[in-house]
């Protein structure tokens, strides 16, 4: 696409330029990635307004216009089509295949090698290991309860109208102000970010406002702390499976990265995990696949990502944590992973809780 956008000219007629700008939109899903590399074409025109490309990009939905419209215009400037697609043709999964094989291993190891710290060569593996220093290491970082921990990815899982969403929101706002809201200790008080991906932000702002409401939080305790995206201002597409195996969007991963790094963010919420991806949640390859994606995330960033899942469909019982929905890597990728269920009506008789009360009590 990229190539096929350098035969276009900037100084196309408006209406040709809109054409182009929705076709970039169609294929970047709106992202601000590919708001970037729109800005970066269109500022070739002699009249080139950043904030008007902007305000379009973001005006943009459902145009029916989608990114084929790109090669159609590169071709009427020129743009050999077969050339580029022989040229940028590639198989995913090699890819993958071949970027997991080491460097070449010598043919032979020299027994001393292993504590030859001199030795400019390719590292390989298996790697031998060296002497440990136990209190050099790094401690784990909790940053709340046994849930959310820096450099790893955790999970929440339930079934539907539970209170997942909010009892995540609560959470959230608790440990960017660092204050134990739900009895649970913030072990590190950072800033988060929830990215919830299917609510509209304004069904999320009253949630949250009644939140703060509820805890007596001010808007200053949270100022610069906590960020929100909803469902309809930003699309989160981590991968996606076609005719050439999965594809993962490396680009939409460094635009998070760098982000989450320049604001100093600590912990990011994502609700719910299907929304992330258009791979088949049933395949245990295409799953790990995502979800490596969001441990490099969590390592690259040192924030803690967490996932918020669905439960599938049981006949009545508690749902434990054999019963998330999907392939089984998403779980066995996790750090840590917990199941929400509602206090049954007899469990709340015998706590001595009103059964008019229990139906908000997990």
């Amino acid at each position: 696409v990229k190539e096929a956008l350098s035969y276009i000219p900037a100084d196309l007629g408006h209406d040709d330029w809109l054409q182009v700008l929705m076709g970039l939109h169609d294929y970047y899903n709106g992202s601000a990635a590919g708001l970037s590399i729109a800005q970066d074409w269109s500022s070739a025109y002699a009249d080139y307004n950043p904030r008007e490309v902007e305000t379009k990009w973001k005006s943009f939905k459902g145009t029916g216009v989608s990114y084929s419209t790109l090669f159609h215009y590169a071709r009427e400037h020129g743009a050999d089509l077969s050339e580029i697609g022989r040229k940028h043709r590639s198989d995913p999964v090699r890819e993958r295949l071949e970027a997991s094989v080491p460097v070449q291993a010598p043919q032979s190891v020299p027994e001393a090698s292993f504590v030859d710290e001199t030795d400019d060569q390719p590292q390989t593996w298996p790697t031998p290991v060296s002497e440990i220093n136990a209190l050099a290491l790094p401690r784990r970082r909790w940053v709340y309860g046994n849930s959310y921990i820096r450099k790893y990815v955790t999970v929440t899982a339930s079934a539907g109208g539970i209170g997942k969403t909010s009892l995540t929101t609560v959470e959230a706002l608790a440990i960017a102000t660092g204050e134990k809201l739900i009895g649970q200790q913030v072990k590190e008080r950072v800033n988060c970010w929830i990215l919830n991906l299917e609510d509209p932000l304004e069904e999320m702002q009253l949630r949250l406002a009644a939140a703060m409401q509820h805890y007596g939080i001010d808007h200053s305790d949270i100022k610069d702390r906590l960020f929100m995206d909803a469902e309809d201002t930003v699309q989160l597409v981590m991968a996606a499976e076609g005719r050439d195996g999965l594809l993962p969007n490396d680009a939409l991963l460094e635009y998070m990265t760098k982000r989450i790094s320049d604001l100093g963010i600590g912990c990011v919420i994502i609700d719910p995990f299907v929304s992330t991806h258009m791979v088949n949640e049933n395949s245990n390859a295409s799953i790990q696949a995502v979800v490596a994606m969001f441990r490099k995330l969590a390592r690259d960033t040192e924030a803690a990502v967490h996932l918020v899942h669905h439960v599938r469909k049981g006949n009545g019982e508690d749902s434990t944590i054999d019963s998330v929905r999907g392939a089984g890597s998403l779980i066995g990728a996790a750090r840590a992973a917990r199941v929400i269920n509602k206090l049954p009506e007899d469990k709340a008789i015998e706590l001595g809780v009103h059964p008019s009360k229990s139906k908000g009590i997990m």
